[in-house]
């Protein structure tokens, strides 16, 4: 399975599509966080959408995202924005802590920082219509992105444009959360069936045409390897101008998505991330029964601050983890798992959607080391196609029923 990186390029980045403004995205994070759990049962936003649309608006100089990031809730998180770019920007988790150093970032970036003509503000909070009205007064456009139910109507009517979560950016969410859960995911409202996008003018290609466009950056520039969104976006735009707003009324999720359902691309979910690749890259297959040695032994992924331990997931996705390593189990036809099995399949099918690669694969080794251990470790022999013997890992859920009801509840 390779690897999930975000790369600077990722955020920072020119839309080169005749738009000329530069961008600045600010996201109230913890509001936006709340809002996608309280309303849709989601534990995190996928924020590779957001960067996304923020760079269909220009060229994406200055991204922050305000939190208590302190918060050992919030430290997977913190991890993975950083990693995209995204400036954090420490507020204390008192109320109105964010809004106040968002609207202070919003009135000194737009005196210190002519360049800057569009603002994304990510928040559903009434107090930043003040900071909002002065971005506007000083010529400034302003485009506000948050969840319908948790929006300020005074917010939204003070703003140029207002980008809903949930129906302009992920109309996925939308769905029950077991049907979110695993890929391959269907496009939001077609559970039961395959999404049709027709072109809203005879002056755009057909969708077919725009799935080969797709196919071809990933293979061009992909290296085989899954792209985040923002990154096949800016290609689509860069090299084809293709625009799945413009051309098929849809977001950018949609359109991958139905693309997923043609077997054009698969996608999978990762560090909060969204990722395309061409369906090849992934491997999610029972082939993957050996490891070598270099897979899990003494990995210490604490180094690049990955480090995670079973108490650092939230009781969703404990209960997800666990399921999935049960019906892993159940599915094998042999009585072990490979520490390579169990990444991919918990990456590619998108199970701790919040959590990195580097960081699911610090969670197995914490699973594997615990006493008593959640995952079992043991040792088998096996031999190279030049018939070189070799050792590795095998991996089994505990039969321990109390071990795994205490792992569930993060009472170890």
């Amino acid at each position: 399975m390779p690897a999930h990186h975000a790369t600077g390029s990722g955020t920072v980045t020119s839309s080169q599509a005749g738009e000329n403004s530069d961008v600045a995205l600010l996201i109230d994070y913890e509001n936006l966080q709340v809002s996608l759990k309280r309303h849709f049962d989601l534990t995190t936003p996928r924020m590779s959408l957001i960067i996304q649309e923020a760079q269909e608006h220009g060229r994406l100089v200055l991204a922050r995202a305000y939190a208590p990031w302190t918060s050992p809730d919030l430290s997977i998180d913190a991890e993975n924005l950083y990693r995209q770019g995204i400036e954090l920007v420490y507020v204390p988790t008192r109320k109105n802590s964010a809004d106040v150093r968002l609207a202070v970032d919003c009135v000194e970036t737009c005196g210190r920082s002519s360049n800057i003509r569009t603002y994304i503000i990510v928040t559903g909070d009434g107090d930043l219509i003040h900071p909002i009205n002065y971005l506007r007064q000083q010529g400034r456009k302003v485009v506000v992105i948050g969840v319908d139910a948790a929006m300020s109507r005074m917010l939204s009517s003070a703003a140029d444009s207002v980008l809903l979560y949930e129906r302009d950016l992920d109309p996925s969410v939308r769905r029950p959360a077991q049907t979110r859960a695993r890929g391959p995911r269907p496009a939001a409202g077609q559970d039961d069936g395959k999404t049709t996008l027709t072109p809203v003018s005879k002056d755009y290609p057909n969708v077919e045409e725009a799935f080969r466009l797709v196919q071809d950056a990933l293979a061009r520039r992909g290296n085989g390897e899954p792209v985040l969104f923002q990154e096949l976006g800016h290609w689509l735009s860069q090299d084809h101008n293709l625009k799945p707003r413009a051309w098929y009324g849809v977001p950018f999720s949609t359109f991958l998505d139905a693309a997923q359902q043609a077997g054009t691309v698969t996608i999978t979910t990762s560090g909060g991330n969204s990722y395309a690749a061409l369906p090849a890259s992934v491997d999610t297959g029972d082939a993957l029964l050996d490891d070598d040695l270099s897979d899990d032994s003494g990995d210490d992924t604490s180094d690049d601050g990955s480090a995670v331990k079973l108490e650092s997931l939230r009781p969703e996705e404990r209960r997800d983890l666990l399921a999935a390593l049960r019906e892993l189990q159940g599915n094998k036809r042999t009585s072990y798992m490979s520490f390579r099995l169990l990444l991919n399949h918990l990456v590619s099918n998108s199970i701790l959607p919040r959590l990195s690669e580097s960081q699911v694969r610090s969670l197995l080794n914490d699973l594997a080391d615990r006493n008593p251990p959640v995952l079992v470790r043991g040792q088998k022999t096996g031999k190279t196609p030049g018939g070189r013997s070799y050792t590795f890992s095998t991996f089994t859920l505990t039969e321990d029923k109390k071990v795994l009801r205490n792992a569930e509840k993060g009472d170890m």
